[in-house]
């Protein structure tokens, strides 16, 4: 006490000095809120309860499109009310960025969604997840698979699922679209749960193929259910929300449990009698997470790592495949300069691998502009605010929801020019041997955005770069006479052309052999054939 008396007036002349500036700073704070107002956008806000909802009841196709409509009469930041509910749609590079990036700590949550979480029992899925304990753990899980060293266990993998996929388009180029969910499908599946017999896997598929239906039926109720207006009605009896809804609920809940369960109790069940000893995330998971007595530590978030890991990207990349596709189609001089790249660099020594991607800036340069030209999620999750912010002298209410429109960041003239076009020199220079910085990296308005932003990202781009360059090796990749571009439809909030024909046609016959001769890169995959 006496030291703290004998202080010098120059140090309490200090103390006093921060404790003005910290005293005056949330001062300035609370009168810059109470100054801010709610951002601008459509009148319909002023409605008792409905709010906005008629300028939302639109075609699902054409939301982001509306959005960026709005960006011209009311700015990058537009203000929307439904039920009460703040929504907070964010047009700009700028916006996103600061708000979900850099202000990240109070811009991570998500939306409730008491349908989904709640009545269906899809609260173990990551996307879903609260910003919290539970979050973090379930990414930290597929870090440790992805983000590590031990992801290039499968780099040999990856390619060989592109060549089988080749293989398969020699035979019939006419279901490319089958094949490409095929492959995606089984690239995933080798990861997260390592080889199955052929049985046990198409088991698996379906087991996803109907949780993506069920998740789309889900999908198109969520949000705007009456319980997701009111969520204290959760907790009531579902015979009280009429039989269609206790149905389409008791279905959802059907399929997500037996998907959730079901293909990991197969492979514990291949564990414990040693039937398969090959690596997967399952695995990794599960011998980490083993305790003295037997028991799995984190069982349940372990199970929902790993169920997410092998739906979540099945669809997302089949759709980007489709979008390279078109634009090899309609740019035939993009394609024919990358195929002399991988040419010069590979030569006759085989296929492209993933050990040659640093090698192909070209390749990189056309997977980029693929993710940007017609992005497939143009709407990213929408994010939580936990706290009131001011961003432009605008007030962000706490609890609102945010949804960033990545199409609009994607298509931007002032980003990118002539955006409607495929340009891969965007991000590189004219002879395609250099990437440049001169345009923002697409990347980072595709997989997410701040703390929330997909954990496997970096094992997609993977799977996307070997077959870009595969195909492109193989491939001349031709537009049948007559073939219009096809219109881009929405489904399930995934922007996915319509079904179109295409020619897959081999370029020569030593890259057929090559292809035909391949039995695959790393002899512990080969038995998969």
């Amino acid at each position: 006490m006496a030291q703290f008396l004998s202080l010098s007036t120059e140090n309490w002349n200090g103390y006093i000095i921060v404790l003005v500036l910290i005293t005056s700073y949330f001062f300035y704070q609370r009168a810059s809120k109470a100054r801010a107002s709610f951002p601008p956008g459509p009148r319909g806000w002023t409605w008792p309860i409905l709010g906005n909802i008629l300028d939302l009841n639109i075609d699902q196709s054409r939301v982001h499109l509306q959005f960026s409509e709005w960006k011209s009469t009311y700015g990058d930041v537009v203000g929307l009310k439904v039920a009460g509910q703040s929504i907070i749609v964010l047009n700009s590079r700028s916006a996103v960025l600061e708000l979900l990036g850099r202000r990240g700590a109070v811009y991570s949550d998500r939306p409730r969604i008491p349908f989904l979480r709640e009545l269906v029992g899809l609260d173990w899925v990551l996307p879903f997840q609260p910003y919290g304990q539970e979050m973090h753990l379930q990414r930290r899980m597929i870090d440790r698979a992805i983000n590590t060293e031990f992801s290039r266990h499968f780099h040999g993998m990856i390619a060989q699922e592109a060549r089988i996929l080749a293989s398969r388009l020699v035979a019939n180029s006419q279901e490319f679209d089958k094949f490409f969910l095929r492959m995606t499908g089984r690239t995933l599946l080798r990861f997260t749960l390592g080889n199955q017999t052929d049985q046990d896997r198409e088991k698996i598929m379906e087991m996803a193929d109907a949780f993506e239906e069920a998740t789309s039926l889900g999908t198109s109720v969520a949000g705007t259910h009456l319980v997701d207006l009111m969520p204290s009605l959760a907790s009531l009896p579902l015979a009280l929300f009429g039989s269609k809804t206790k149905s389409t609920v008791l279905h959802l809940r059907e399929t997500a449990h037996n998907l959730f369960n079901n293909p990991y109790e197969m492979k514990q069940q291949d564990r414990e009698n040693s039937v398969s000893s090959d690596p997967s995330m399952f695995r990794l998971l599960v011998e980490q997470n083993k305790q003295i007595d037997g028991s799995i530590k984190d069982e349940k978030s372990i199970k929902a790592v790993v169920t997410a890991s092998y739906s979540a990207g099945v669809i997302t990349g089949t759709e980007t495949l489709k979008v390279f596709v078109l634009a090899m189609m309609h740019y035939p001089d993009v394609q024919q300069k990358a195929q002399a790249l991988i040419d010069a660099v590979i030569g006759s020594r085989g296929l492209p691998t993933l050990d040659d991607r640093s090698s192909l800036p070209y390749i990189e340069a056309i997977l980029k502009e693929t993710l940007r030209w017609k992005p497939v999620i143009p709407l990213a999750f929408p994010h939580r605010t936990t706290v009131d912010d001011v961003y432009k002298g605008y007030l962000i209410p706490k609890g609102s929801t945010i949804m960033p429109n990545s199409w609009q960041c994607l298509q931007d003239a002032g980003d990118y020019p002539d955006p409607e076009n495929f340009l891969p020199e965007r991000f590189c220079d004219s002879t395609g041997s250099i990437l440049l910085n001169d345009a923002p990296e697409p990347r980072q308005f595709t997989f997410g955005y701040g703390r929330r932003v997909c954990p496997g990202r970096n094992f997609a781009e993977n799977i996307l770069w070997v077959n870009i360059a595969t195909l492109l090796s193989v491939f001349d990749i031709r537009r049948p006479d007559g073939q219009k571009e096809p219109r881009i439809i929405s489904h399930m909030g995934v922007m996915k052309p319509e079904p179109f024909e295409c020619l897959f046609v081999p370029r020569s016959e030593d890259r057929l052999n090559q292809l035909l001769a391949d039995n695959g890169v790393d002899g512990q995959f080969t038995n998969t054939l």
